[in-house]
């Protein structure tokens, strides 16, 4: 009888780290001191690292269901740029198509802002990764001060490895409303689902081959 062939040794090597799990968090921000003085407006951005075709559409965050709390409500109507889609009712996914993807939506406040982020964590081979972000705009559309860098509530950076880098931040001293910084918990218990591409169907294709090949002789 043939031995076994081990040309199929370098397609178990190529699938195996194309396997890959999603992140998958519980995000809440206390908006109680919002509440009484909106509209507000949510803005969800997922900045591509190195905004070249390369490295383009390599990473997905996906957002729901969205709660506000007592009294609080979505408008309905949002406004998508890039590879966004969804809204605050049935959903939002971010996808990083080209440099800046983003939705943007307004909304009635409640007591507390909470929703399920599932996130893809793949390094962007330029060195400089993903970045999803969480900001709140006031009533004429200017970022409401915290203390992150760019006035953001939420900093995710999808720097590959086990988990997402994560940075959250409060209003900034002395601003209107007092927000504090959100809580951001890793949801436990849940298996990592593969993604599967093109080059794993080549691989599956090719070890089939090779594994008739084998039988038949």
């Amino acid at each position: 009888m043939k031995k076994p062939s081990f040309a199929l040794l370098p397609f178990l090597l190529f699938v195996t780290p194309l396997c890959k799990g999603d992140t998958i968090y519980a995000f809440a921000l206390n908006t109680t001191s919002l509440v009484g003085n909106g509209p507000f407006t949510v803005d969800l951005q997922l900045l591509d690292g190195s905004g070249t075709p390369g490295d383009l559409n390599n990473n997905k965050v996906q957002l729901s269901p969205f709660s506000f709390g007592v009294g609080g409500s979505p408008s309905g109507k949002g406004m998508a740029t890039g590879g966004a889609s969804g809204n605050l009712t049935s959903g939002v996914t971010l996808a990083d198509t080209v440099f800046l993807n983003e939705y943007l939506e307004s909304f009635t406040p409640g007591t507390l802002l909470s929703f399920t982020i599932d996130t893809t964590n793949v390094p962007d081979s330029g060195g400089t990764p993903d970045l999803f972000t969480l900001a709140i705009l006031d009533g004429s559309g200017n970022e409401l001060p915290t203390t992150g860098p760019a006035e953001e509530f939420l900093d995710v950076s999808l720097t590959g490895g086990t988990t997402p880098q994560v940075a959250s931040f409060s209003s900034a001293p002395g601003s209107t409303f007092a927000v504090p910084a959100p809580e951001l918990l890793i949801k436990p218990g849940i298996a990592p689902e593969p993604s599967f591409t093109w080059e794993v169907l080549a691989a599956l294709v090719g070890l089939t081959f090779v594994l008739t090949r084998w039988r038949t002789r």
